[in-house]
């Protein structure tokens, strides 16, 4: 008499079928919070330049070179952290990445010159290079059908750490001055640390290191905690597989993506920051606060808006329509519309640009994070993110240095750039599995490419 084979099931199996319950909400909240404390840091130099050029007597070259050094150290800090993720755990990671950046930034406070506050600042934006961390972490705890909505409402909380930031900025620097306005940024951070505690480790993460026991551990709390399921049979348990490398995002199944990706980040990031950091030179100092808190609330929608259609037209043809739009709203605010010379008119196109871009900036991330494997998710999401922070400090010598008019034709044409691009993007990941590990077929594929590229060599 033949024995059937007890059934096997995979992560994802578990995870689809425990459902969106208590555990994904707990996982947004943790993960959100550590976003909006991260949004916080970003953001503060748009009110602490005026206090510190005051401090030290700064040019905006000089304010410029700071700004630039804190995106060069979150370039640094992508990379860095993506590489431990990988290689050490989503958890490990995150607690160093929040850990470093609540700690220099609060050292920041203490600064008696700006060579000091700049090098604060560098090692301060490495830990904010960790940001992708939460957004990858949350990923691996999403079930399939409820994954975009979890991640895009996960990214609502950086406008809100935002608007907290223009919260604290109005109250504190008026009063207190600008030291007590870094102790309070940083505070938040800070706390954000214990929080981070309770997060566990990435359930798939744990079965590629072949920590199986952890791993079915925390699968049966998923369950548990979501009044789910758990499947009958066993886990499939794979041998140990060797850490992913930089190597892999250039295979042939990923080149092409990763090469893509890597000019989109550029893109968006760069139009991201630099229309937040031109926005001041639209208006008079004393609107300021007022300007950044309408605008900033743009974000909200930006963030929402891609919930509506992005299961149904696919995350390509997403980006894609909010890159135009981005493009024709920067255009709008070249001299020759004369729409600038209007306060009301300038509102509304800054509004339409921040939420058109903070809407693209959600379907990138969300597309990255689903077109590479667990193996190297964490590594790809970093890489790609060495891009955005390179251009996030270009936009900040752009938005200071070159005339407005220029820099939004310059916003306009990467946009439309980067919204071609993404028709050339080859992998759709609407309603896709996310991949664990890279699979046999892709080795085969990899092999054989390999040996027609070195036969036409050999006949050259």
């Amino acid at each position: 008499m033949k024995i059937s084979e007890s059934p096997q099931f995979s992560v994802e199996d578990v995870i689809n079928q425990s459902g969106f319950g208590r555990y994904q909400y707990r996982m947004l909240f943790v993960c959100g919070l550590a976003w909006s404390t991260m949004a916080i840091q970003v953001c503060l130099m748009t009110f602490l330049k005026p206090e510190i050029v005051t401090e030290w007597d700064l040019s905006d070259a000089a304010i410029g070179t700071v700004e630039a050094l804190f995106f060069t150290g979150m370039l640094l800090g992508a990379f860095l952290w993506g590489c431990i993720s990988d290689r050490y755990g989503r958890r490990v990671g995150y607690l160093g990445a929040v850990s470093v950046a609540g700690i220099f930034g609060l050292c920041t406070t203490f600064s008696q010159s700006i060579e000091v506050f700049a090098f604060l600042r560098f090692v301060t934006g490495i830990g904010i290079g960790g940001e992708s961390i939460p957004f990858t972490l949350l990923a691996e705890f999403s079930p399939k059908y409820s994954r975009a909505k979890l991640l895009l409402v996960n990214l609502i909380f950086w406008p809100i750490g935002i608007l907290f930031g223009i919260g604290i900025a109005w109250t504190i620097l008026p009063s207190l001055g600008w030291r007590w306005f870094l102790i309070f940024s940083a505070i938040p951070i800070c706390l954000n640390i214990f929080l981070l505690l309770i997060i566990p480790e990435s359930p798939r993460f744990l079965l590629l290191k072949c920590k199986f026991e952890k791993a079915e551990k925390i699968l049966h709390n998923i369950v548990e905690e979501n009044r789910g399921q758990y499947p009958k049979g066993t886990l499939i348990r794979e041998k140990e597989i060797q850490n992913g490398s930089i190597q892999d995002l250039l295979r042939i199944e990923f080149r092409r993506t990763t090469l893509i990706l890597w000019f989109i980040w550029f893109s968006v990031t760069f139009g991201y920051f630099g229309i937040i950091f031109i926005t001041p030179r639209f208006f008079d100092h004393s609107d300021i606060y007022l300007v950044t808190f309408i605008t900033t609330i743009s974000e909200i929608p930006g963030f929402l808006l891609p919930l509506v259609f992005v299961d149904r037209i696919g995350r390509k043809n997403g980006m894609l329509l909010f890159f135009v739009m981005f493009g024709c709203f920067c255009l709008s605010l070249i001299d020759v519309f004369q729409i600038p010379t209007y306060k009301i008119g300038s509102i509304i196109c800054i509004f339409g640009a921040r939420l058109f871009i903070a809407g693209c900036f959600g379907i990138v991330y969300l597309y990255t994070t689903e077109v590479y494997p667990t193996l190297i998710r964490a590594t790809g999401l970093g890489t790609t993110l060495v891009w955005s922070r390179l251009g996030g400090a270009l936009a900040t010598f752009t938005a200071h240095t070159i005339r407005s008019s220029v820099v939004m034709i310059l916003f306009a044409t990467l946009a439309f750039s980067s919204a071609f691009c993404c028709h050339l993007l080859e992998i759709e990941t609407r309603g896709m599995d996310l991949k664990d590990e890279l699979t046999q077929d892709d080795d085969v594929q990899r092999s054989s490419q390999a040996s027609i590229e070195m036969k036409r060599f050999q006949q050259l």
